[in-house]
């Protein structure tokens, strides 16, 4: 099963747009839905020095295996769905209200 049109167009142009913004070096890879390529390119990321992986797991199991080889690797990990357990980058969900409120705003009661 391949990518859906949002992770192979929307995503990665959104993502290249903010590296160039903030002056990163990202490299953006999609596994195509394979745990094994997802693998497999997590390592060569490493490999290649890259100092943050940004991982979208594609289900726990996948997910805790590029954690426990980012770990292995000194390298922090940063992701977008939660793995198998939290990482050091991952929190909580956003709150649907803004907290504190915005100027011009009056705080919900």
């Amino acid at each position: 099963m391949a990518s859906s049109p949002r992770w192979v167009s929307a995503d990665p142009t959104e993502i290249k747009k903010q590296c160039t913004m903030y002056k990163l070096t990202c490299y953006v890879d999609n596994a195509n839905n394979s745990a094994t390529t997802q693998q497999s390119q997590a390592q060569a990321l490493i490999n290649a020095g890259v100092g943050v992986l940004l991982v979208v797991n594609l289900d726990s199991g996948s997910g805790k295996a590029i954690e426990t080889l980012a770990q292995q690797h000194s390298r922090p990990l940063a992701a977008r769905t939660p793995l198998a357990a939290p990482c050091e980058h991952y929190g909580p969900p956003r709150p649907r209200r803004a907290w504190p409120p915005r100027p011009n705003r009056p705080a919900r009661r």
